[in-house]
């Protein structure tokens, strides 16, 4: 049996881009989940872990870049809706209220 695979358009919202504090919080949110996941920009085959900070710092994602969060996994649903969710608050770094889902 094949395992699922859940995807999530995000945007970085982050004035700073997706520097070390966000990657961090990133790393640490993706490792709670058995799924693996990653980071994918939209029609590029260039693919980033979410679990390992150095793949994360190179992914270079300014403010407005657009990604896929794609998690694969048993846990595939969670781990993709949670990290879509770090995004869409901005990792705590915007001004404005978080959103909920």
């Amino acid at each position: 049996m094949a395992e699922k695979t859940t995807e999530r358009h995000v945007t970085v919202l982050m004035p700073l881009g997706l520097h070390l504090r966000p990657a961090d919080m990133l790393v640490k949110t993706a490792s709670g989940f058995q799924s693996r996941i990653e980071l994918c920009r939209p029609n590029d085959n260039e693919r980033f872990d979410a679990k390992s900070i150095l793949s994360l710092l190179t992914v270079a994602a300014i403010q407005g870049t657009e990604l896929i969060v794609r998690a694969t996994g048993e846990d595939a649903d969670q781990a993709a809706n949670e990290i879509a969710r770090l995004f869409a608050n901005g990792f705590g770094e915007l001004d404005s209220p978080p959103v909920e889902e």
